[in-house]
């Protein structure tokens, strides 16, 4: 945990993980002051090495991400499992070829047989739906943890005098982050470097 301390605001930041190419931090700022002040996402910036700017994910932005994810994933699976179900359905065909020798003549034949399984193609569908429905549990419980995730972003926040807000702050990961959090009139500074 790493600590900035000023006359009137504090802030601690924690690395907390990187996941798909994302940093997330944890944030948490405290008013030393007799007034309040308040806590835009813009008022938090942060830059790689070379002091590009990098991007910060608000909550708005990974709502519509994970809820994009999960709409299409969930088409992703319907259309599957209905492709699995039609290819269940049809009969099998099995195409035969061969040859006959007698000591009279030597014949060769070919054919086509096609058999369907009424009960087979009803139990593979059926084990096609489960498994569909498995995966749309996995979509849902994934988009569930995803919205909980965004519902913990920073977003903007008032802080009362004598109290102090958090949340998490989610950046894409350079190999260097420096990030500056304004509290009210003071500029508390962090850098993180990721390790390999």
């Amino acid at each position: 945990m790493t600590r900035s301390s000023k006359e009137k605001s504090l802030v601690y930041i924690t690395p907390v993980a990187i996941h798909e190419g994302r940093a997330r931090f944890a944030l948490a700022i405290g008013n030393r002051s007799d007034t309040s002040f308040t806590v835009y996402p813009d008022q938090i910036t942060a830059s790689n090495e070379r002091g590009k700017p990098v991007k910060i994910y608000t909550a708005q932005q990974m709502e519509r991400e994970a809820r994009t994810r999960a709409n299409v994933m969930a088409i992703a699976t319907a259309v599957n499992a209905g492709g699995q179900s039609l290819q269940a359905s049809l009969p099998d065909t099995t195409y035969h070829s061969g040859s006959i020798y007698t000591p009279y003549s030597n014949a060769t034949y070919s054919g086509v047989s096609t058999t369907f399984s009424p009960s087979s193609a009803v139990a593979a569908r059926q084990s096609i739906n489960d498994q569909a429905a498995g995966t749309m549990s996995m979509i849902s419980s994934n988009l569930s943890n995803d919205l909980q995730e965004a519902r913990c972003v920073f977003d903007t926040t008032t802080v009362m005098p004598r109290q102090s807000c958090s949340g998490l702050l989610i950046t894409k990961c350079p190999k260097e982050i420096h990030l500056k959090v304004f509290a009210g009139e003071e500029v508390h500074e962090f850098s993180f470097v990721k390790s390999k």
